[in-house]
């Protein structure tokens, strides 16, 4: 074992975010439907040469140890805005649904 080697773990990123609160984005962004993923590309090229961007036949990859804190701020502030309007129609197709049984309930009687 190479006491000099460097503990990938320990390493600090470019933006002070963890390595856990990075996964957690990453999976968020992986999560979300093409519209919304098209919405994070378009986020990370309005930083132009910041961000490395590798394209292959699996779409493209970013590693966001890389990025600066900045554009992962933005990145995350926009993960959570499509989580608030996920949660936000969410509801709204649960009051649906609940007024829709109302509604044959009262047909019914």
């Amino acid at each position: 074992m190479d006491l000099n080697a460097p503990n990938y773990n320990e390493l600090k990123n470019e933006n002070d975010y963890t390595e856990k609160e990075l996964t957690l984005i990453k999976e968020n962004i992986e999560k979300m439907d093409k519209h919304n993923q098209l919405e994070v590309l378009s986020i990370l090229h309005n930083f132009g040469n910041d961000v490395t961007l590798n394209e292959n036949s699996n779409g493209t990859l970013v590693n966001l140890s890389f990025l600066n804190k900045g554009i992962v701020d933005k990145l995350n502030e926009y993960v959570k805005y499509v989580e608030n309007q996920e949660s936000y129609l969410n509801n709204i197709e649960k009051q649906k649904e609940e007024l829709k049984k109302l509604l044959t309930n009262e047909k019914n009687n």
